[in-house]
């Protein structure tokens, strides 16, 4: 989408959404409600931004160090899915394949409960060792899996899990298409014509659309449009955040409605990120009402 092109409305998205779903991964029909409430933005000033850092979640992230986790998806670990291209290649990683895959699945371990990643498929992360030093690829999720390079780092690998995420977690998916449709309303009221994304973070004109809207602490390519899909990339780059205490601090700091709307789903059961929500509720998407965790997993 090019910046001026109309923007496509939550129903639309949703709409997109299920028929991707189901064109590419024969699954279900899409279960989630957009949530259309007017909830109000947040002053900087709230107290949400002493509270949130004492939930037992974050602490877990910035304080301590990731751990080789073998998480238990539905399947198993990434360990068995793990598919190196390019074998003989050139490769400039400071960590083996396996190395970096397993401390991204760790980055997740500290953040998403173990029910929720039970409920979801094991990703193939397929990692690309160069031909030479120029010949990267860009990191992605799609329906094959995770595709990264052999030169990314694990923080990129958590952003693209964070795509899979949101791509399996129906309910994940609702909550942040609706704060992103809430702010960029608040910035722009009755316009559907999307903004520009700057080009240092897209370089290509027909991908620069994207939503009003401030995000202080990700940027604004966290509210790019993937009309063909209804993707986003929010969940994204609050995991890839989260994956860096320095950064998952100033994500705290600076935007903590979009990290609790994030973590909201994938900590179901967790007390305190629930009392939050019931704080907090005014300034944040409805809480999710299906599903055996609060969510739909596909």
């Amino acid at each position: 989408m090019k910046p001026g092109d109309t923007l496509p409305t939550p129903t639309q998205l949703s709409e997109k959404r299920r028929q991707v779903l189901e064109v590419d991964f024969k699954l279900d029909q899409l279960q989630a409600q957009i949530d259309s409430r007017e909830f109000q933005p947040l002053p900087p000033w709230h107290r949400l931004l002493i509270a949130l850092p004492n939930t037992k979640v974050m602490l877990d992230v910035v304080k301590t160090k990731p751990k080789m986790a073998e998480l238990v998806w539905k399947g198993g670990s990434v360990r068995n899915h793990l598919k190196i291209e390019n074998t003989g290649g050139y490769s400039q990683l400071d960590l083996s394949p396996l190395e970096m895959a397993l401390q991204a699945q760790s980055v997740l371990a500290h953040i998403v409960e173990p029910e929720v990643l039970a409920a979801i498929p094991v990703p193939t992360i397929y990692v690309v060792q160069r031909v030479a030093r120029d010949d990267g690829v860009r990191a992605q999720q799609n329906e094959m899996g995770i595709l990264v390079d052999a030169g990314d780092d694990v923080p990129t690998v958590v952003h693209e899990l964070g795509h899979y995420l949101e791509w399996n977690i129906a309910s994940l998916w609702a909550a942040v298409v609706a704060l992103r449709e809430r702010r960029h309303v608040f910035v722009a009221r009755e316009s559907r014509v999307a903004a520009k994304t700057p080009e240092f973070f897209e370089n290509r004109e027909e991908m620069q659309g994207r939503y009003h809207g401030n995000y202080p602490a990700t940027g604004p390519y966290t509210s790019k449009v993937y009309e063909e899909t209804g993707a986003t990339e929010l969940v994204s780059l609050v995991m890839e955040h989260l994956a860096t205490p320095e950064r998952a601090l100033e994500l705290m700091r600076l935007d903590p409605i979009l990290l609790l709307t994030v973590l909201r789903p994938l900590r179901p059961r967790d007390n305190e990120l629930h009392q939050l929500y019931l704080e907090f509720k005014d300034y944040l998407p409805a809480m999710p009402v299906w599903g055996p965790f609060g969510y739909t997993p596909h």
